[in-house]
């Protein structure tokens, strides 16, 4: 059951700054996520899809001033060596400590098989070259998750792990590399199998300690309701444990394919997130946060953003709170986390349709916990109000406003990427309530 927060929350903590669009190109660009290096709180990049010439080049969007002016690129063929004409989807971004940024996707190799490639940059996000993390595995690959933090068996390394789901059983996997500075990066583990049980939209987070976690929901194909699953690998690349028996942490009314007037052709899934207190000064550090989405009566379109905790590394969980302090019964939807690793603050940002009589248009709304999720700050709100029937690349293509969104915390400012059709910043070439551009803004905690 989601808990109400409490009512002494502080008027504002946060100061939001203006509008940014980072991508600024005609089409559809959408599904973005946002890093900011731990090296150089300036250097921040976007990947997403950009569904302009079939969707064959992943978007990138890099700023070295913290946000406030974007160059961009692309990765694609030139980096994979493969086709040039077939889609490369699914792009997710981070960074480790030594300051290499990795893009991970999923592309067709050829008919009969769909890759995993890593793109690794030591520039910012400025150049790139590619590494299959995963192939053999035909064309029953979905969802592909990336991750970094601390090699188990040897803290001053760093590893990266990247997840999908095998189709073929609806099963959780995934493969690890190590790094052991700027530049490098070791060739990938073969496949090991996370869920005992289905299920997909993974997430994955590694500890201070070099635990790995990955997390997922079953019922990929109903509208709810669902559980939330979660397993634990303790030393990552090591061979003293081995990923676990599935928990069963939590419940949700929103199943994997869960149609809302908001996202009435994509659907929504619960996207389940996981993330790590790293921070050295933290008192909270090795808390694990997780946040989702659930349904106030199953089928109902009131769906709203939940938060819980953990510090035992899953075992546990504290009581859930409703993120979203509206007052409405529509939807909020597409939740997206990060933790600042400088302090263990944590912010949470999400799709809302509060202000929307018919609950089928959209901002984008923001808050942070600087209780260590105990409770959130009063909501802000972030995006201009966008309607997903501008965000179809083609009559056939239709993803709403995509599957996810992203956000990157740093040094006391979080940033959010998603796509925006209100042109509320200016300069989208399509115009107010058509293709997505991709928006960002800075907001400070004060």
């Amino acid at each position: 059951m989601i808990e109400a927060l409490e009512d002494r929350r502080l008027l504002s903590a946060m100061s939001v700054g203006a509008r940014v669009d980072a991508s600024r190109i005609a089409g559809n660009q959408l599904e973005g996520e946002i890093a900011i290096n731990p090296t150089n709180a300036n250097n921040v990049v976007i990947a997403a899809s950009n569904q302009n010439a079939n969707s064959a080049a992943l978007l990138i969007s890099r700023s070295f001033d913290g946000g406030r002016t974007w160059a961009y690129t692309s990765v694609g063929a030139a980096q994979d060596h493969l086709s040039g004409s077939t889609p490369r989807v699914d792009p997710h971004v981070t960074f480790d400590s030594f300051g290499n940024l990795y893009v991970v996707y999923e592309v067709a190799s050829s008919a009969s098989e769909i890759r995993v490639i890593v793109a690794r940059s030591g520039d910012g996000g400025q150049t790139f070259t590619a590494q299959t993390a995963v192939s053999g595995q035909g064309l029953n690959v979905d969802y592909p998750i990336i991750a970094t933090g601390p090699d188990a068996t040897n803290l001053a390394r760093q590893t990266v792990w990247v997840g999908y789901t095998d189709t073929r059983g609806d099963r959780v996997k995934v493969v690890g590399a190590r790094s052991t500075g700027r530049g490098n990066l070791s060739a990938f583990s073969g496949p090991a199998t996370v869920g005992d049980s289905s299920g997909s939209f993974g997430t994955l987070a590694v500890g201070p300690a070099g635990q790995v976690v990955a997390a997922w929901q079953n019922n990929l194909y109903g509208q709810g309701p669902s559980k939330v699953m979660l397993d634990v690998d303790y030393d990552g690349l090591g061979t003293a444990s081995r990923w676990g028996t599935d928990r069963a942490i939590s419940t949700t009314n929103v199943g994997g394919f869960d149609y809302i007037p908001a996202q009435p052709n994509r659907s929504i899934d619960a996207n389940v997130q996981v993330a790590f207190d790293r921070a050295p000064g933290s008192k909270t550090r090795g808390r694990m946060y997780l946040v989702y989405t659930d349904e106030n009566g199953n089928e109902s379109n009131d769906t709203n953003i939940v938060l819980k905790y953990s510090d035992n590394v899953g075992a546990t969980w504290s009581a859930g709170i409703k993120v979203n302090d509206d007052g409405t019964r529509r939807s909020q939807f597409l939740p997206a986390m990060a933790v600042d690793q400088t302090s263990g603050n944590v912010a949470i940002v999400w799709r809302d349709a509060r202000n929307s009589a018919g609950n089928n248009t959209s901002e984008v709304w923001g808050t942070v916990s600087t209780t260590h999720g105990a409770s959130v700050l009063a909501n802000a709100r972030l995006g201009g109000m966008s309607n997903q029937a501008g965000g179809n690349a083609t009559k056939s293509d239709d993803l709403d406003y995509g599957d996810y969104m992203g956000v990157a915390f740093a040094k006391g400012k979080f940033i959010p990427v998603f796509g925006d059709n209100s042109n509320s910043a200016g300069g989208n070439p399509d115009g107010a309530g058509s293709k997505f551009d991709l928006y960002t803004v800075i907001v400070t905690v004060v």
